[in-house]
Parts: C-alpha cells; structure tokens; sequence
C-alpha cells in the first residue's frame, strides 16, 4: 500500500507552494487528484454564514481524507499522496472563530459534535510561518489579483487578529502524534518532511 500525507496551516503558509516544489524534487511524491473549488462548484457558499461555511469546510475535509487514503492504498508501497488540507485546518479555523467570538452556542456544539465523529487522525504536515511572513504573503497574494473572489469573500480572515489566532491553533498540534510541524517550505523543510515519511514507511 502507499502512503497518504497531508498538508496544513494557516491560508498564505505557502502550502501549495511546498507540495509543487515537494512532488518536482522526489518522484515518489504524487498530488491527490481530486478537490473542490467551492467559489466555483459551490456558489452558495457566498450567501452563507460563518458557522455554514465552516461545516461544510469540515464535512468536505473528512470527505477528502477519506477518498485520498482510499486511493493511496491501492498504489505501490514507496508512492506518497500530498493532500491540500487536512481536518486540522478545520478545527484550528473553527477555534478561531470561536475566539473571535462568531458562534453562537448551538452553532459550536453542532461543530464539536461532528469533531468528535471522527475517527483516525491522518498523517499531517503543518507548515505555520510567523503571522508576519503570512501577513506579507497575502498581500503579494491580494495584489496580483489571482484569488480575487476568494479575498472578498473570506476577508475576516486576512485580518492581523484571525491571522495570529489561526498561528497559535495550529501551533498547538505541534507535539501531536502523527504530525510534522515545520515553519517554511524551503529546501531544508523539504528533506525533513522527505526523511519523515522515509520513516514512517520503512516503520510499516
């Protein structure tokens, strides 16, 4: 069987950056090939809410983690599958929020009931630059344009405020098993994750 790993952090860590850069550089690495834009194939995503949007960030996290190992599982045993987010984007946005204080009770319950449906938790790469680098990546980001709709729709998110909430979130998972916690995507991080999951391979 291969292997599943996935890729989280807080929007503009330059996750994609590293997955591209990861599956370029070792021919074991492969990228899931399924996703959901959801501005594009879930338009009314721009007429939801916060709470709304988070279920159905979460459901589809849970979703993907599920179809990826699937398909993981049934290539060779030195492939590697790099996913785009895990569900501990989710619960790191969703503590966020709360924080912020944009739940109602109900609204947080609801979201800590389907937490605690889930079952194993996969192999996690976060990658949680300072909220200053993060910062500046989404402006670069927010001035070429590229995520245009996506930066006004989600806008609450590129705030200083969320920005260091979201950093301390996933800093905290730092120590969990089954997680590599890195704070770049350059050359070095890129053999710390290789070596990792050379690890937990031959650890199979």
């Amino acid at each position: 069987m291969g292997i599943c790993v996935f890729f989280s952090g807080p929007h503009g860590s330059g996750k994609t950056t590293l997955i591209n850069k990861l599956v370029e550089k070792y021919e074991c690495f492969s990228e899931n090939d399924f996703d959901v834009n959801f501005l594009e194939q879930f338009s009314t995503i721009k007429i939801m809410n916060d709470f709304e949007r988070c279920l159905l960030r979460l459901y589809h996290r849970i979703f993907i983690q599920s179809y990826a190992s699937e398909k993981s599982n049934k290539k060779e045993e030195h492939m590697v599958t790099l996913v785009s987010r895990s569900i501990y984007d989710s619960f790191a946005y969703i503590e966020t929020y709360r924080e912020i204080g944009k739940f109602t009770f109900k609204e947080l319950e609801v979201l800590l009931n389907v937490e605690e449906g889930i079952g194993d938790y996969p192999l996690t790469v976060i990658l949680n630059p300072s909220p200053g680098i993060i910062m500046e990546r989404l402006l670069k980001r927010r001035k070429t344009g590229a995520r245009s709709e996506r930066d006004k729709l989600f806008c609450k998110e590129d705030t200083y405020e969320f920005v260091c909430s979201l950093h301390d979130k996933f800093e905290r998972y730092r120590d969990k098993d089954g997680v590599l916690y890195i704070e770049d995507n350059d050359e070095s991080a890129m053999e710390q994750i290789y070596n990792w999951l050379i690890e937990r391979i031959t650890r199979r």
